[in-house]
């Protein structure tokens, strides 16, 4: 059986713009982004970009998905690390639950920055 892909998204955030919002609406990190992301993020030298770049991955898979944010939550989508460094989806609560009755397999993430934005494209493989 060959896989198909459902669907694809990408996003972009000013990085200097996701940073003024943080700063402006202190609970913004605590809405949007895991434990698990919350720390790695902050462990960085700048946070600021670590986290613009899990935002646009957030959105991008949400596009792929095709469901914009309805019923899925922020912290449903989770951006980790596999044992060789590259970035991972975890998807859980509705999102899990979207991506079991769709028959999705995994999603594929690729993340990039520079100084000014940060960029991600997601895709959906069905099984």
């Amino acid at each position: 059986v060959l896989n198909s892909i459902a669907g694809m998204g990408v996003d972009i955030v000013e990085i200097e713009r996701f940073k003024n919002a943080m700063n402006r609406h202190p609970g913004l990190i605590h809405r949007v982004f895991t434990e698990k992301e919350k720390s790695y993020c902050l462990s960085r030298k700048k946070p600021s970009r670590h986290f613009a770049v899990r935002f646009a991955s957030k959105e991008a898979v949400l596009k792929a998905l095709k469901t914009g944010r309805r019923g899925i939550g922020w912290r449903d989508v989770e951006v980790t690390k596999t044992q060789s460094g590259s970035p991972r989806i975890e998807l859980m609560n509705s999102a899990k639950n979207l991506i079991d009755s769709e028959e999705i397999q995994e999603i594929l993430v690729s993340l990039s920055f520079t100084h000014n934005s940060a960029v991600a494209t997601a895709i959906a493989v069905r099984r």
